[in-house]
């Protein structure tokens, strides 16, 4: 029963990722009058396609960690321990990334 919570909450992660990754690439504001945001237009476009493909890359990275520590038989706390390390690495590299490249 707990592995399978574990697995709801790295899926319920992996989706939320998801679904950001979509409205970050295809559906995301339009530029911002005040220029403190971006430089361009064309900047603010770049900067959110790549945290949308940041997104979809990480979203199949958390199940494809969270089958890796189930085949390791990790045990819970591992398994928790490592989720909370995960979503702090994903969202510092989707929110700082994309603007240092």
């Amino acid at each position: 029963m707990a592995h399978f919570l574990m697995f709801l909450f790295y899926a319920v992660y992996a989706l939320v990722l998801g679904i950001l990754a979509v409205v970050l690439k295809r559906k995301h504001t339009q530029f911002p009058d005040f220029r403190k945001a971006m430089e361009s237009k064309e900047k603010w476009d770049r900067v959110n396609t790549i945290a949308g493909s940041l997104c979809a890359v990480f979203a199949v990275a958390a199940l494809i960690a969270y089958f890796i520590l189930y085949w390791q038989n990790a045990n819970v706390s591992t398994m928790i321990i490592a989720y909370f390390i995960y979503c702090a690495v994903t969202i510092s590299a989707v929110l700082i990334l994309p603007t240092r490249l």
